[in-house]
């Protein structure tokens, strides 16, 4: 799929981010960045754009 999964192990168990966010499809190299915060929040960034955001 081209999707960008976000999976945290919390516990001994993996949380899945379920909201899906859609990579970059074109020939070029990209960085993909995952921002988490100390109050539970989080932000998907690609080529430094946030893409999304959300708190877990």
């Amino acid at each position: 799929t081209k999707k960008v999964h976000a999976i945290l192990t919390y516990n001994g168990t993996n949380q899945l981010i379920k909201k899906d966010v859609p990579c970059e499809t074109d020939q070029l190299t990209h960085v993909y960045t995952f921002v988490l915060r100390p109050d539970a929040t989080y932000t998907i960034l690609i080529d430094n754009v946030e893409k999304q955001t959300g708190s877990l």
